[in-house]
């Protein structure tokens, strides 16, 4: 007899938490929908993209406006900092906790630019020395 009374009891407790759990059920799904806000639809990863094309505009003016190698460089920080989702929706943005990664990445992308304006610069002298060596000696 004494063996029926605790699974009389516990039987008891799991349709009491089954009941609470479906009334939780009907509530998380409207506390948890997500923002119909249009400016929040796709989270702050657009304002963080438009924030660092801003910043690198200053930049490039304050420096030089006219360099194309500057030019180059913003679509590969952008690459960079996309693919080490530097641009993902968090709870806490810090720049200290992200600072290391974002450094890395700007050295990264000037090394690729400037190795690739290095690589163009190199085959464009060389096919004007090609064509300097082919022009007959005027006699």
């Amino acid at each position: 007899m004494e063996a029926t009374q605790p699974a009389e009891g516990a039987v008891a407790d799991v349709e009491r938490v089954s009941e609470d759990v479906e009334r939780e059920s009907e509530v998380a799904p409207s506390a948890w929908r997500r923002s119909t806000n249009p400016l929040l639809r796709y989270g702050i990863t657009p304002y963080l993209v438009v924030a660092d094309g801003l910043a690198f505009l200053v930049a490039v003016f304050a420096v030089k406006p006219t360099s194309i190698t500057l030019w180059a460089l913003l679509p590969v920080i952008l690459l960079f900092y996309a693919t080490g989702g530097l641009f993902r929706s968090r709870l806490t943005l810090s720049v200290l906790d992200d600072l290391p990664s974002l450094v890395g990445r700007a050295f990264a992308a000037a090394a690729v630019v400037t190795w690739l304006g290095a690589l163009v610069h190199t085959s464009t002298s060389a096919r004007c020395c090609v064509a300097q060596h082919s022009l007959p000696s005027p006699s």
